[in-house]
C-alpha cells in the first residue's frame, strides 16, 4: 500500500482534529508580508509561474470567547479558503494543535455549499478582545 505526504498530512490532521474537537469561531484570512529564506529567494529566481515568497496566508480566528489565536496557512493545491474570508470575518470552526490544525470555513456565498477545510498550522493567540 502506498500513502502520498498529502494523505499522511491529512491523516493526521484528521487525528488531531478527533483529540481536539473542533471549536466554533468566526475567521478571516490576511496576505501578510514576511522576510523570504535563503531558499525561496533562490526559487523564485528559477524561471516559471511568478510566486512571491515574502507573501504569506494567515488566519485571524476569534473563538466564541472573546479569545483568538493566528494561524498560518497550510501549502495546498485543493484546499484553499473562499473568497469571502479576505473581504470580512466568515463563520467556521478551528481543530487541531500545532502543526496539524484544520480550519473548516462554513459555505461561501457562491459555488458549492459546503464545508472547506483548509490546512493551518498553529502561530501565536492573541489577546482577548474587551467585553
Amino acid at each position: 500500500m502506498c500513502f502520498t505526504p498529502g494523505a499522511v498530512l491529512w491523516w493526521m490532521r484528521y487525528e488531531s482534529v478527533r483529540r481536539t474537537g473542533w471549536r466554533a469561531v468566526t475567521v478571516q484570512a490576511v496576505i501578510v508580508s514576511e522576510p523570504a529564506g535563503c531558499l525561496a529567494v533562490a526559487l523564485a529566481a528559477v524561471p516559471g509561474p511568478s510566486v512571491d515568497p515574502e507573501r504569506k496566508l494567515d488566519y485571524v480566528v476569534r473563538y466564541r470567547d472573546g479569545e483568538g489565536a493566528r494561524l498560518r496557512g497550510g501549502a495546498s493545491l485543493w484546499h484553499r479558503p473562499p473568497l469571502l474570508a479576505f473581504d470580512r470575518a466568515q463563520p467556521g470552526w478551528v481543530g487541531g494543535t500545532g502543526r496539524s490544525c484544520v480550519v473548516l470555513f462554513a459555505g461561501g456565498g457562491w459555488g458549492p455549499r459546503r464545508p472547506r477545510a483548509v490546512p493551518a498550522t498553529f502561530l501565536a493567540d492573541l489577546p482577548a478582545r474587551p467585553q
